[in-house]
């Protein structure tokens, strides 16, 4: 996901209790504590150390989608938002003890599961999925001796933990929306600034395999997923 400039999304997703939130952010901290992010990055501190020169590097941004309505990681129950993470805030404070700047964005849902209004939870990730592009699209950086700096994003995205009913239908149109966008950026359609989107996805495992989501792509194939619609339809929670 990293390698090279633009842009890099890590889509974490599982039922709940399987550690979504810690694999979280543990992901977020590694990436801050190997790239270092914003003014005074570890890149800048090692160039000026070695006296090298910082043409064609990278400055990296982290940005953290929360789309756990029922714990999330910084706001209160009942919103999704969108976070920029810094080094020198790294994740690392119990949720109840967090302390942070204002979101990038964020977006009030008014209940701690997307089954009490689909449709309002869809739009405000959808918003916030275009707020992410407005943020990457932020300009270049300049190293300290003036020589250019592409950005490279990585936002790591957490989702909610219910994978069945209406919960896995959500989230399979989360993924083919953020699928679908990396494609039509290498067919030509960039609508990210030229900077090439790479898709990741984490499934963590539970326990009962039957609370595991299905293998493989498995949003593309929605005849297969007949039978997880119907063992799960109702409302659910979906909080890790």
């Amino acid at each position: 996901v990293e390698g090279g400039g633009g842009v890099g999304v890590v889509v974490v997703c599982g039922s709940k209790n399987t550690g979504k939130s810690s694999f979280s952010r543990y992901l977020v901290n590694t990436l801050l504590n190997e790239s270092g992010t914003g003014t005074g990055s570890r890149t800048d501190e090692k160039d000026e150390k070695d006296g090298g020169s910082d043409d064609n590097r990278y400055s990296t941004k982290v940005l953290y989608l929360d789309m756990d309505c029922g714990q999330p990681e910084y706001t209160p129950p009942g919103v999704v938002s969108l976070f920029e993470v810094r080094a020198d805030r790294p994740m690392l404070e119990p949720t109840y003890m967090t302390r942070y700047a204002r979101p990038v964005a964020s977006y009030f849902i008014g209940d701690t599961s997307p089954g009490s209004d689909p449709e309002l939870y869809e739009e405000s990730v959808e918003a916030l999925l275009g707020d992410c592009d407005g943020t990457v699209g932020e300009k270049e950086g300049e190293g300290k001796r003036g020589g250019r700096r592409s950005m490279r994003t990585t936002v790591v995205v957490n989702t909610h933990g219910w994978v069945q009913g209406l919960g896995l239908d959500v989230l399979c149109r989360f993924l083919r929306r953020v699928v679908g966008e990396r494609e039509r950026e290498r067919e030509g359609g960039n609508g990210n600034g030229g900077r090439e989107r790479r898709v990741a996805l984490v499934r963590m495992q539970a326990d009962n395999p039957r609370h595991n989501l299905p293998e493989g792509l498995f949003f593309r194939r929605r005849d297969d997923l007949d039978g997880r619609r119907k063992d799960g339809s109702g409302s659910g929670s979906g909080s890790e």
